[in-house]
């Protein structure tokens, strides 16, 4: 398919550009203008930027950012706020950190009031995410490869009260007094393994693990967990349908 290919291509551009930036600033074998450069500081500023990927346009109105040149590396510093489409915007701040010596960035994003529900707005490919409607804190931190694909990753995040229902695994959304979970990735294999994930639904509790594979009929999920406070005669709200059917059928 044509479009596709030309999208690749636009990413294959932009990375080649990106190498060749890097390499240039790594580059002790002949002068360069850009010798002296060692830091550069934006404070203050308005970002307006096209996701053409996700066909998204991404907006903030108040954003700080540091590059700084190291021996090893280079140091990206960041902060900003994120307009979700309701208030309060989300805070976003990254660090990230490119190494001249294995010539792939790693880095750490930490955030507080993100709404995964919001999203879905500005793109269909947040669709997954529609039923996540909770304010949530934490961080992800991430390695990529040397064409700057996302590899592995661990993230780490609460939330205090909202809705639940990610994947539609619930006939109408759960109300939520608490959230925290942690896990990892591989965005290579599209998989996540969620170690630890709790949920006081203001009384009962869950205690869940869990391991995600994307393919291209849709999502393989396996879960084990265990509910506490829980009244026999409410099991099943609490208990998706989608998730062991015949099991749930029979209690």
């Amino acid at each position: 398919a044509p479009a596709p290919a030309a999208v690749d291509d636009k990413v294959v551009s932009q990375t080649n550009f990106l190498k060749g930036f890097l390499a240039q600033l790594n580059d002790k074998s002949q002068p360069s203008i850009l010798d002296g450069l060692y830091q550069i500081a934006i404070t203050n500023a308005a970002i307006l930027y096209e996701d053409k990927s996700l066909n998204v346009l991404w907006k903030s109105r108040n954003s700080d950012i540091m590059f700084t040149r190291q021996k090893g590396g280079l140091l990206v510093d960041s902060i900003a706020n994120v307009e979700m489409g309701e208030k309060p915007d989300a805070y976003i701040r990254g660090n990230l950190y490119y190494s001249w010596q294995t010539a792939k960035p790693n880095g750490v994003v930490y955030f507080t009031s993100f709404n995964p529900s919001l999203l879905v707005q500005y793109s269909e490919k947040f669709k997954d995410l529609a039923g996540i409607n909770l304010p949530l804190k934490g961080s992800v931190s991430f390695e990529m490869d040397k064409d700057f694909r996302l590899g592995y990753g661990r993230f780490v995040m609460g939330s205090e009260a909202g809705t639940f229902n990610a994947l539609d695994l619930y006939p109408t959304p759960l109300a939520v007094k608490k959230f925290y979970m942690q896990g990892r990735f591989e965005a290579s294999t599209r998989q996540a393994i969620l170690e630890h994930l709790t949920v006081d639904f203001d009384g009962p509790k869950a205690e869940i693990q869990a391991q995600v594979q994307k393919g291209p009929e849709g999502h393989f999920l396996q879960v084990k967990g265990v509910l506490e406070n829980m009244p026999m005669d409410q099991l099943k709200t609490y208990w998706p349908e989608k998730l062991t059917p015949d099991p749930r059928s029979w209690v």
